[in-house]
Order: C-alpha cells, then sequence, then structure tokens
C-alpha cells in the first residue's frame, strides 16, 4: 500500500496527504488483519512512517515495530532544522517535499499553486504554510498535537521502539 501522495500516487486524490490521515490505513489494515487464514498481523515503520506505525497500531490494537519513530513532531522538526547535521537533513526534507508538492501541483494545475512554498527555506517554515494554506488545522501547534505520541499517546499499545542513542533527529 502507497500512503496518499507517496509512490507516485499524487494523481490519484485532490487532496494533500498530511500525517494525521490515519483513518483509511487502520481501515484496511483491519480489513486485511482480519482476513480469514491471517495468522497474526502487525504495523511497523521508521522515523515519521514510525509515528505512523504506533497510530495505526493504536487505532487497530495490532502490535508495532517503529524504529527511531517521530515521537514529538514539534521536536523533530526544530531538529531537522537546527540540530546536528541539520543542513544535510534539512535539504533532504525540502527537496522531498518540494518535489511531493510539484507532483500534486502537475496533477491537479487547476487546484493548486505552491509558489509561494518555493522561497521557504525551513522544514518549520514548509510546515506553517502547510498548515494555515492546506491542512484545515488552526494552526500548527493544532497539527503537531494530532499526531504527537508523547504522554499517554501509547498508552495501551504493544509496541517496540527503537531509537538509536545518537540520532541526530529524533533523539533518545
Amino acid at each position: 500500500m502507497n500512503l496518499r501522495d507517496h509512490g507516485d500516487t499524487a494523481h490519484l486524490n485532490l487532496e494533500l496527504y498530511h500525517s494525521v490521515r490515519t483513518r483509511d490505513v487502520v481501515d484496511l489494515v483491519k480489513a486485511l488483519a482480519s482476513r480469514p487464514g491471517t495468522r497474526g498481523a502487525a504495523v511497523t515503520g521508521f522515523s515519521l512512517g514510525g509515528n505512523f506505525a504506533l497510530r495505526v497500531a493504536r487505532g487497530t490494537a495490532l502490535p508495532a515495530l517503529a524504529v527511531c519513530p517521530a515521537i514529538d513532531p514539534a521536536e523533530t522538526t526544530q531538529r531537522i532544522d537546527h540540530g546536528p547535521g541539520s543542513t544535510i537533513y534539512r535539504r533532504y526534507f525540502l527537496r522531498k517535499w518540494e518535489a511531493s508538492l510539484e507532483a500534486k501541483a502537475q496533477a491537479f494545475p487547476r487546484h493548486y499553486d505552491f509558489s509561494a512554498a518555493r522561497s521557504l527555506r525551513s522544514v518549520q517554515a514548509m510546515t506553517d504554510y502547510f498548515v494555515q494554506e492546506h491542512s484545515g488545522f488552526t494552526d500548527t501547534r493544532a497539527y503537531f498535537d494530532a499526531y504527537d505520541l508523547t504522554g499517554n499517546a501509547l498508552q495501551g499499545v504493544a509496541a517496540t521502539v527503537l531509537i538509536a542513542a545518537d540520532d541526530p533527529i529524533i533523539g533518545a
């Protein structure tokens, strides 16, 4: 399964993907896990995908393996922009995000114009722009809170979380 706007799927849905959208994945995973002959299922993910996997596990009661998950999206964003090695990571994530927006604009040229985003040079600025213009959230804090996994957010979730002590983006 490719998430919305991942894996050359920008043309398949008008809406922009964002990290809070898990309902369709939760529903699909529940359906697949309940198929006759399925002996066991689990969800896995890395980085933001690890965060996503943990939230899918929470919604499905399946176990999860999350490798270096972005537990606190606000902190992760700041580390990408300002942490150790941030220049490399920031450029990487901005290039990926810009390519995704370009694919969406090409798929729906009458609906999307991301020219205002082209001058943004931090993941925080891109996130602020995205939230304000395209997410439906009142502000970036509300958006981050919707997929923050700190505190008791994972209570009752059977999960193994692997984090490298020296991960420059996630932290330990």
